[in-house]
């Protein structure tokens, strides 16, 4: 069991996380779960013996929730501060992040019940780490905002907590080499 501390100053205080990790031997499976993250769904593959045996898709809509908020708060905070008392008691009642996370909770849960199901090893492609190349080169605010947004790295930190193996794979050349053949 590996341990791990961090500690956090914010506002003259010191926050200590405590993170304990637990190696978990993986039975021997054939089963693949193959998950697509996109802004406004995510459609998971289960791969059984090397055959696609189910398919599913979940609408999150987050895309969808991101521009909606954003246009909230593009309405809330026109021509006022966001510090201003208002504009920052308005901005509270949207309740925006416990809702995209209220999403992704539910979306990690579905795909542990999956996997653990048909004892599974859940496959993510590694999107998250060119999310910042992707961010700087892109010029339209509004489009870097909703890249953001959509935390595919929560998602996969949730599913790596859960009693599950998570494998990432980088994207490239992923439509001509067979995924269950890694080496």
């Amino acid at each position: 069991m590996a341990e791990e501390l961090k500690i956090k100053l914010v506002n003259g205080r010191i926050f200590c996380f405590l993170t304990f990790k637990k190696e978990v031997e993986l039975k021997e499976s054939k089963n693949i779960l193959a998950v697509d993250i996109n802004e406004n769904h995510v459609t998971a593959v289960l791969f059984k013996d090397g055959k696609i045996a189910e398919a599913y898709r979940i609408e999150t809509g987050l895309g969808n929730l991101v521009i909606f908020y954003s246009e909230r708060r593009k309405k809330i905070t026109q021509g006022r501060s966001t510090k201003d008392r208002d504009a920052k008691k308005a901005l509270k009642k949207l309740r925006e992040k416990e809702r995209k996370e209220d999403i992704i909770y539910k979306t990690a849960r579905i795909l542990e019940n999956i996997a653990v199901k048909n004892n599974a090893i859940i496959v993510i492609s590694e999107v998250f780490k060119g999310k910042k190349k992707i961010e700087e080169k892109t010029h339209s605010d509004r489009l870097r905002h909703r890249k953001h947004q959509w935390s595919v790295v929560k998602l996969v930190e949730l599913l790596e907590n859960k009693p599950v193996y998570v494998d990432t794979v980088n994207e490239a050349y992923t439509s001509s080499i067979n995924l269950l053949v890694k080496g």
